[in-house]
Protein backbone atom coordinates (compact mmCIF):
# COMPACT_ATOMS: atom_id res chain seq x y z
CA UNK A 1 0.00 0.00 0.00
CA UNK A 2 2.94 2.21 0.90
CA UNK A 3 4.81 1.60 -2.16
CA UNK A 4 1.22 2.69 -4.24
CA UNK A 5 1.13 5.78 -2.32
CA UNK A 6 4.75 6.09 -3.47
CA UNK A 7 4.52 5.54 -6.77
CA UNK A 8 1.74 7.88 -7.01
CA UNK A 9 3.30 11.11 -5.05
CA UNK A 10 6.26 10.46 -7.48
CA UNK A 11 3.96 10.33 -10.72
CA UNK A 12 2.40 13.21 -9.36
CA UNK A 13 5.51 15.32 -9.13
CA UNK A 14 6.82 13.97 -12.42
CA UNK A 15 3.45 15.12 -13.76
CA UNK A 16 4.21 19.04 -12.43
CA UNK A 17 7.82 18.60 -13.47
CA UNK A 18 6.54 17.71 -16.61
CA UNK A 19 4.54 20.45 -17.39
CA UNK A 20 7.18 23.37 -16.22
CA UNK A 21 4.78 24.80 -14.13
CA UNK A 22 4.35 27.65 -15.44
CA UNK A 23 1.66 28.33 -12.80
CA UNK A 24 4.34 29.92 -10.60
CA UNK A 25 6.33 31.88 -12.07
CA UNK A 26 5.03 35.24 -11.36
CA UNK A 27 2.18 37.18 -10.61
CA UNK A 28 -1.15 37.03 -12.42
CA UNK A 29 -0.14 38.16 -16.28
CA UNK A 30 3.39 37.50 -15.47
CA UNK A 31 3.82 34.02 -16.75
CA UNK A 32 1.52 32.60 -14.05
CA UNK A 33 -1.96 31.91 -14.59
CA UNK A 34 -4.84 34.29 -15.29
CA UNK A 35 -7.65 33.48 -12.93
CA UNK A 36 -8.22 35.32 -9.67
CA UNK A 37 -7.93 32.87 -5.78
CA UNK A 38 -12.25 33.23 -5.85
CA UNK A 39 -12.42 31.64 -9.46
CA UNK A 40 -9.60 29.20 -8.54
CA UNK A 41 -11.65 28.27 -5.19
CA UNK A 42 -14.89 27.83 -7.58
CA UNK A 43 -13.47 26.29 -10.00
CA UNK A 44 -11.59 23.94 -7.61
CA UNK A 45 -14.61 22.99 -5.88
CA UNK A 46 -16.21 21.99 -8.88
CA UNK A 47 -13.46 19.70 -10.19
CA UNK A 48 -13.41 18.27 -6.43
CA UNK A 49 -16.96 17.13 -7.14
CA UNK A 50 -16.71 15.59 -10.34
CA UNK A 51 -13.35 14.00 -9.04
CA UNK A 52 -15.64 12.46 -6.26
CA UNK A 53 -17.77 11.10 -8.62
CA UNK A 54 -15.11 9.41 -10.40
CA UNK A 55 -13.58 8.12 -7.57
CA UNK A 56 -16.72 6.21 -6.73
CA UNK A 57 -17.15 4.69 -10.35
CA UNK A 58 -14.01 3.21 -9.85
CA UNK A 59 -14.53 1.78 -6.53
CA UNK A 60 -17.44 0.64 -7.81
CA UNK A 61 -15.77 -1.20 -10.43
CA UNK A 62 -13.18 -2.98 -7.66
CA UNK A 63 -16.13 -3.86 -5.80
CA UNK A 64 -17.74 -5.40 -8.89
CA UNK A 65 -13.89 -7.03 -9.96
CA UNK A 66 -13.20 -8.28 -6.39
CA UNK A 67 -14.18 -11.50 -7.34
CA UNK A 68 -13.06 -12.12 -10.34
CA UNK A 69 -9.52 -12.42 -12.23
CA UNK A 70 -6.80 -11.72 -9.37
CA UNK A 71 -5.14 -9.47 -11.69
CA UNK A 72 -8.07 -7.54 -13.25
CA UNK A 73 -9.28 -6.79 -9.52
CA UNK A 74 -5.24 -5.61 -8.57
CA UNK A 75 -5.10 -3.18 -12.09
CA UNK A 76 -8.57 -1.73 -10.97
CA UNK A 77 -7.54 -1.57 -6.95
CA UNK A 78 -4.23 0.73 -8.25
CA UNK A 79 -5.94 2.50 -10.56
CA UNK A 80 -8.60 3.39 -7.63
CA UNK A 81 -5.56 3.62 -5.13
CA UNK A 82 -4.02 6.35 -7.30
CA UNK A 83 -7.32 8.52 -7.91
CA UNK A 84 -8.00 8.48 -4.12
CA UNK A 85 -4.46 9.44 -3.56
CA UNK A 86 -5.15 12.36 -6.20
CA UNK A 87 -8.14 13.39 -4.92
CA UNK A 88 -6.57 13.45 -0.92
CA UNK A 89 -3.89 15.70 -3.08
CA UNK A 90 -6.46 17.78 -4.30
CA UNK A 91 -8.53 18.45 -1.06
CA UNK A 92 -5.13 19.52 0.62
CA UNK A 93 -4.06 21.74 -1.85
CA UNK A 94 -7.93 23.12 -1.85
CA UNK A 95 -7.41 23.97 1.90
CA UNK A 96 -4.08 25.24 1.35
CA UNK A 97 -5.44 27.36 -1.26
CA UNK A 98 -8.45 28.77 0.88
CA UNK A 99 -5.96 29.84 3.94
CA UNK A 100 -3.16 31.62 1.62
CA UNK A 101 -2.88 35.06 1.50
CA UNK A 102 -4.28 36.93 -1.55
CA UNK A 103 -0.51 37.97 -1.73
CA UNK A 104 1.27 34.75 -1.82
CA UNK A 105 0.76 34.06 -5.09
CA UNK A 106 3.76 31.80 -5.99
CA UNK A 107 2.01 29.11 -3.36
CA UNK A 108 -1.72 29.75 -4.44
CA UNK A 109 -0.31 29.19 -8.04
CA UNK A 110 1.33 26.04 -7.13
CA UNK A 111 -1.75 24.48 -5.47
CA UNK A 112 -3.72 25.53 -8.36
CA UNK A 113 -1.02 23.62 -10.43
CA UNK A 114 -1.69 20.39 -7.94
CA UNK A 115 -5.37 20.54 -8.27
CA UNK A 116 -5.15 20.81 -11.90
CA UNK A 117 -2.79 17.91 -12.76
CA UNK A 118 -5.23 16.23 -10.14
CA UNK A 119 -8.02 16.82 -11.83
CA UNK A 120 -6.77 15.69 -14.87
CA UNK A 121 -5.51 12.51 -13.56
CA UNK A 122 -8.81 11.59 -11.73
CA UNK A 123 -11.10 11.90 -14.69
CA UNK A 124 -8.73 9.47 -16.60
CA UNK A 125 -9.43 7.12 -13.96
CA UNK A 126 -12.69 5.62 -15.07
CA UNK A 127 -11.50 4.90 -18.24
CA UNK A 128 -7.81 3.47 -17.03
CA UNK A 129 -10.42 1.24 -14.73
CA UNK A 130 -12.46 -0.18 -17.83
CA UNK A 131 -9.09 -0.83 -20.03
CA UNK A 132 -8.02 -3.32 -16.73
CA UNK A 133 -11.38 -4.63 -17.38
CA UNK A 134 -11.28 -4.78 -21.15
CA UNK A 135 -14.13 -3.39 -21.43
CA UNK A 136 -12.62 -0.04 -23.01
CA UNK A 137 -10.79 -0.96 -26.37
CA UNK A 138 -9.56 1.31 -29.11
CA UNK A 139 -9.43 1.33 -32.35
CA UNK A 140 -8.11 3.83 -35.12
CA UNK A 141 -10.04 4.06 -38.05
CA UNK A 142 -13.59 3.94 -39.23
CA UNK A 143 -16.37 1.90 -38.14
CA UNK A 144 -16.24 0.29 -41.48
CA UNK A 145 -12.55 -0.45 -42.06
CA UNK A 146 -13.12 -3.09 -39.71
CA UNK A 147 -12.62 -6.80 -41.26
CA UNK A 148 -11.19 -9.95 -40.38
CA UNK A 149 -10.60 -12.51 -42.63
CA UNK A 150 -9.11 -16.33 -42.17
CA UNK A 151 -6.85 -18.50 -44.20
CA UNK A 152 -7.86 -21.83 -44.93
CA UNK A 153 -5.04 -22.74 -46.37
CA UNK A 154 -2.55 -22.98 -43.35
CA UNK A 155 -1.64 -26.44 -42.09
CA UNK A 156 -2.93 -27.59 -38.97
CA UNK A 157 0.09 -27.19 -36.54
CA UNK A 158 -1.46 -28.03 -33.12
CA UNK A 159 0.74 -29.40 -30.34
CA UNK A 160 -1.83 -32.27 -29.59
CA UNK A 161 -2.72 -33.03 -33.27
CA UNK A 162 -0.47 -35.16 -35.65
CA UNK A 163 0.04 -32.61 -37.94
CA UNK A 164 3.10 -31.49 -40.14
CA UNK A 165 5.22 -30.19 -36.71
CA UNK A 166 4.63 -32.99 -34.61
CA UNK A 167 5.87 -35.16 -37.42
CA UNK A 168 8.90 -32.89 -38.27
CA UNK A 169 9.59 -32.87 -34.09
CA UNK A 170 9.54 -36.50 -34.29
CA UNK A 171 11.70 -37.17 -36.69
CA UNK A 172 13.90 -34.66 -35.49
CA UNK A 173 13.94 -36.10 -31.93
CA UNK A 174 14.31 -40.20 -33.56
CA UNK A 175 17.03 -38.68 -35.60
CA UNK A 176 18.99 -36.99 -32.48
CA UNK A 177 18.23 -38.82 -29.41
CA UNK A 178 18.81 -42.53 -28.50
CA UNK A 179 15.94 -44.41 -27.65
CA UNK A 180 14.71 -44.97 -24.47
CA UNK A 181 14.69 -40.78 -23.82
CA UNK A 182 12.30 -38.78 -22.49
CA UNK A 183 11.91 -36.36 -24.91
CA UNK A 184 9.27 -38.67 -27.16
Amino acid sequence: MRINRLFGAITLLAALGASGLAFADGPAGEGGTEMSRADMISAADSYLATMTTDVGTVATMRDDAEGDDVSRYRCIRDVWTAVNGFTAVAEQALAALRSASDSDLELINHQWGLIEVAHQRVTAGPAEARQCTGSEQFFAGSEGERSSSSDDGIPDYSVTGTGRLIDIWRRFVNEHYPEGTPFI
